[in-house]
């Protein structure tokens, strides 16, 4: 691959004639990856994930070598797409969670890492033809959390100036409305990161210190894609 830009987690079909990889072509302004595969030889080079517009992770190959799977981050959310050679992404995987992906096995078996507020990450199994039968096999936290009572989260939406939207995550006990309360904030601008949904030690625990711990994602590429890149520049 000779081609100028940013490539990055190569990884080889089944067969091994067939190479998918993430990357950009060169830009002046940070810009979102794309899944691309390419034949072994360097020939054929494709963009399969385009319309998507989020930063593609986790590259797996379906044992049948026809399909890629793999995770991309929206809103804070993290969870499982697959892009089939034939053409067309598709969700697999949807809501306020973030999943990663470990290993694939047949008959697309799916081994992977979930963490949802409040709840610590733990390994799951699913079947990627059935997303929605979820199987636990770890629970390697029940005996730490067992007897604490975790900080309640809320998702709140609110507009910008520069942005489509951002998101907070709150964690409130509960006072009167009369009652002083202290605010601990956390704001993340982006570009190239962003908070998520996932379970966070640090906010459980800074919300010992304050009423309320909000984590606010304002304008991060991977949660609204490239338009506010470019409007911004």
């Amino acid at each position: 691959m000779s081609r100028p830009g940013y490539w990055a987690d190569p990884s080889v079909s089944p067969d091994g004639r067939t190479v998918a990889f993430a990357g950009a072509d060169p830009a002046t302004n940070h810009r979102t990856s794309d899944l691309y595969t390419i034949e072994i030889d360097g020939s054929g080079m494709r963009d399969l994930s385009r319309p998507l517009d989020r930063d593609p992770g986790d590259l797996t190959w379906a044992p049948d070598g026809k399909a890629i799977y793999f995770t991309a981050p929206d809103r804070g959310a993290i969870n499982v797409h697959v892009a089939d050679l034939a053409g067309g992404v598709r969700d697999v995987t949807q809501g306020a969670q973030v999943v990663s992906l470990a290993s694939c096995a047949q008959p697309h078996g799916r081994s992977g890492s979930r963490a949802i507020r409040p709840i610590p990450p733990t390994w799951l199994r699913l079947d990627l033809r059935k997303p929605q039968g979820v199987a636990r096999l770890t629970h390697v936290n029940d005996d730490v959390l067992g007897d604490k009572r975790l900080a309640r989260t809320e998702e709140v939406w609110f507009g910008s100036s520069v942005a489509r939207g951002s998101r907070a995550g709150s964690s409130p006990r509960r006072h009167s409305p009369r009652e002083e309360i202290s605010l601990l904030l956390e704001i993340h601008g982006g570009p190239f990161a962003m908070y998520n949904v996932g379970f966070s030690y640090m906010f459980q625990t800074s919300r010992r210190t304050a009423t309320w711990c909000c984590s606010s994602t304002r304008g991060a590429a991977p949660a609204t894609g490239p338009l506010l890149q470019r409007d911004r520049s």
